[in-house]
């Protein structure tokens, strides 16, 4: 699959993020920890960046942004999702050091993720995602 391909793809997986946001609104401790605000923030192949924001509080979207774009460009640099490359930073497994991520910007928790985008020929490698709660006042 070419570039162009994934680009096509791109506003579907926005979509469908956009369509379960409401399933997630329904449970209550994520609805109370961001009031309906949370980003997507998605890389692609080429290290093009699409996303977007959904809730109506600009400065929380503005951080959600932020804390979304930190978790999958992680993702994006190290293959790894988030929680599991600080595992095995901590664990010993893996230097921190080679991928140019300082300590004080782990994430830990999980959120950021590898897309894989499977069963469709000539796929690139796989993009990186993450849907981020704002949770500052």
């Amino acid at each position: 699959m070419n570039h162009q391909k994934v680009l096509t793809l791109i506003p579907n997986i926005i979509l469908a993020v956009e369509q379960r946001l409401p399933e997630f609104l329904a449970q209550e401790e994520d609805r109370n920890n961001n009031d309906g605000n949370c980003a997507l923030c998605l890389i692609d192949d080429t290290g093009g960046i699409h996303g977007k924001l959904f809730g109506r509080d600009k400065i929380r979207l503005r951080n959600s942004f932020r804390l979304a774009w930190i978790k999958a460009s992680q993702v994006w640099i190290t293959g790894l999702k988030t929680g599991e490359f600080e595992k095995q930073v901590y664990s010993g497994a893996l230097d921190d050091a080679t991928f140019g991520i300082i300590r004080p910007e782990f994430i830990g928790w999980e959120g950021g993720q590898r897309l894989k985008l499977t069963g469709i020929p000539d796929c690139p490698p796989a993009s990186a995602a993450s849907v981020a709660p704002a949770t500052w006042p």
